[in-house]
């Protein structure tokens, strides 16, 4: 049985919220995902289980991530969702991130 992205990210952030409790981990103020459907579809549904706001807000331009808006308070915690993305993207992504001033960045990776 295949499952659709959606399916994928209700699993998967069910999964991540359980080891997140269980580490106590502190709540972010926002989850960005990578610009990908795997990782879009599970930080979806992981900001509605932390009840935070879930913004998407990295895209794709010419091989690169840019940021698309800041719509991040500066100084926020935000936690960054990534599923099975080569180590050179993920980079790119943090880059990009740090151009929105974060307090802090926590970055959850699972490979679906």
């Amino acid at each position: 049985m295949r499952l659709d992205p959606e399916q994928k990210g209700k699993i998967w952030a069910s999964f991540a919220l359980n080891q997140w409790v269980r580490l106590e981990w502190p709540q972010p103020d926002a989850i960005v995902p990578m610009p990908d459907p795997d990782s879009e579809a599970i930080g979806k549904e992981f900001s509605k289980l932390l009840q935070v706001p879930f913004h998407k807000i990295l895209k794709v331009s010419e091989g690169a991530l840019e940021l698309r808006d800041n719509l991040l308070k500066e100084g926020a915690e935000i936690l960054m969702i990534e599923a099975g993305n080569p180590l050179s993207r993920l980079q790119k992504g943090v880059l990009a991130l740090s151009e929105a001033f974060p307090k802090k960045s926590y970055l959850l990776s699972l490979y679906p």
